[in-house]
Order: structure tokens, then C-alpha cells, then sequence
């Protein structure tokens, strides 16, 4: 079979089984229920990967990978409607935390769907964590961001921003746990505890409020 036919084959199966996760389930779809969707015979699906385990990450990954592009248009779009980089650091705070609140609970909940499955678990966590995706390039806009803030004096000099980052981070994920834990969380209290860890993060950074103002 040609290289290309074969490469289109392939991601053409990890199109059906994504398909079918948003009715089945990761942890619940069959190789069968698979190439039936993608209207090929059991076997083919085998030439490509190793097991069904392998084309279930391959498809988790791609939602994955969604994700992260929609983080990334979030804080592109967030640039344009404000100032770029001469926008105050507590309101880009506020949005990058949001926007990695929100991909932090998809990552989340795809995980939650092979739970059982150790195997699997660890096969995506490999994947998510593996080039071109990868903590760096969350990571980056907000190191970018903090390294910009203390070149300009908007940040003390000596700033650790990898400590910094890892606050930001930490809240967000917390933030994640809380929606994805409680399926009827209050949101807009979620999102207000979250705007006030960012704010006291901001504060300690600058002196500057998430508005704008002197805290």
C-alpha cells in the first residue's frame, strides 16, 4: 500500500473511533464498532496499530490536540482584544488562567473515560506530555509574558517566574479538579475563586491589581 494512502488510512480509522466516543465511550469501544464506523473490515485496523488500546490514545490524543488549539486561539484572540503585549499582566492573567482551566478540565475528563484501563492512562499521559504538544507549550505564553513584565520593571528583577508560572498552574488545575468533581459546582463561583488566586498572584508580581489599579 502506498505511504500516503496508508498515512490517510490511518488517520482516517483515528477519525471513527473519536467520532464514536462522543456515544460510546474511550473505555467502551470495540475494534468492531470501529471498523464498522470507519467501513473497513476488523482486520485493517491492525495493520496500523497494535491493539485497540493504541487506536483508543491515538483518537484521545486528537481531542487532546483540539484542545490546546482552542487554548491557543483563546489567548490569540484575547491579544487582539486587548493591547498585546502592552496589555496590564493581571488581565492576561486572568484570561491565560481561564483559558488553561478549561483545557485542564477536557484533559480531565478524557482521562476519566479509560480510568480502568491503567495502561491506556499511561499511554496518554506519555502522549499529551510528548512534542508538539507538551507541558513547554502551555508553558510558554506565560513565561513569554512574565519574562516581557520584568524586563520592562513591571516585575521585580529577581522574579522567579518558573515559581510564578507554577502558582498560575496550580491554581488553574485546582480550578479543573473542582468542575470536573462536582458535576453541579456553582461555575461563576469557580471562576470568581479563580479570578482571586490570580489576582493575589498578580499582586505579588506587581503591585498591580487585575484591574489596573494600585493594590
Amino acid at each position: 500500500m502506498p505511504r500516503a494512502r496508508s498515512a490517510g488510512l490511518k488517520a482516517h480509522l483515528v477519525e471513527a473511533a473519536d467520532d464514536l466516543m462522543d456515544t460510546i465511550g474511550p473505555g467502551s469501544v470495540t475494534t468492531r464498532q470501529i471498523a464498522r464506523h470507519a467501513a473497513v473490515s476488523d482486520g485493517v485496523l491492525y495493520n496500523h496499530f497494535g491493539d485497540r488500546g493504541e487506536l483508543v490514545v491515538a483518537a484521545l490524543v486528537r481531542r487532546y490536540s483540539r484542545l490546546v488549539e482552542a487554548f491557543e486561539a483563546r489567548l490569540a484572540e484575547a491579544d487582539e482584544e486587548g493591547e498585546g503585549t502592552e496589555r496590564p499582566l493581571g488581565p492576561w492573567l486572568h484570561d491565560f488562567a481561564l483559558a488553561l482551566r478549561d483545557l485542564e478540565a477536557g484533559a480531565l475528563h478524557l482521562a476519566a473515560g479509560i480510568i480502568a484501563e491503567r495502561r491506556l492512562l499511561e499511554a496518554f499521559w506519555i502522549e499529551m506530555h510528548r512534542a508538539p504538544l507538551g507541558l513547554d507549550r502551555l508553558r510558554r505564553p506565560l513565561l513569554d509574558r512574565l519574562r516581557i513584565a520584568r524586563a520592562a520593571g513591571l516585575a521585580a528583577g529577581d522574579l522567579d517566574i518558573e515559581a510564578a508560572a507554577n502558582l498560575v498552574f496550580g491554581a488553574s488545575l485546582m480550578s479543573a479538579i473542582t468542575l470536573r468533581v462536582n458535576a453541579h459546582a456553582d461555575r461563576a463561583r469557580i471562576d470568581r475563586e479563580l479570578a482571586a488566586a490570580v489576582d493575589l498572584v498578580a499582586g505579588t508580581l506587581t503591585g498591580i491589581s487585575a484591574g489596573g489599579g494600585m493594590a
